[in-house]
């Protein structure tokens, strides 16, 4: 459970890393992970929604791929999954896939 407004995750590097979010408060930030991530690396992150909508704000070290943004709104009483691979050409966690409200 995120008691917060701002979730890190931590990330270790020459893997992949699951981040879980439950219940986080109503406007949160995903900030930019923590560790030094390898080429290639993968971080899956979760969210499960109360039963308000959420708006997360997402780090500087998230960007979204072409026809694929990163989302503004997350829908309530859902579960929401996002999976990115880090890039070290542009030093950025690369949004590949999202699965928008699954119950």
């Amino acid at each position: 459970t995120v008691s917060s407004s701002t979730y890190t995750p931590v990330i270790f590097s020459g893997g992949s890393t699951v981040a879980r979010i439950q219940s986080p408060a109503a406007a949160f930030t995903i900030a930019s992970p923590s560790g030094t991530p390898l080429d290639g690396d993968s971080l899956t992150i979760t969210v499960r929604s109360g039963g308000t909508a959420y708006t997360p704000t997402w780090g500087s070290a998230y960007e979204g791929s072409p026809g694929l943004a990163l989302p503004v709104t997350l829908t309530a009483s859902a579960v929401d999954h996002f999976g990115f691979q880090y890039n070290s050409l542009s030093g950025k966690w690369l949004l590949l896939a999202y699965m928008p409200a699954f119950a």
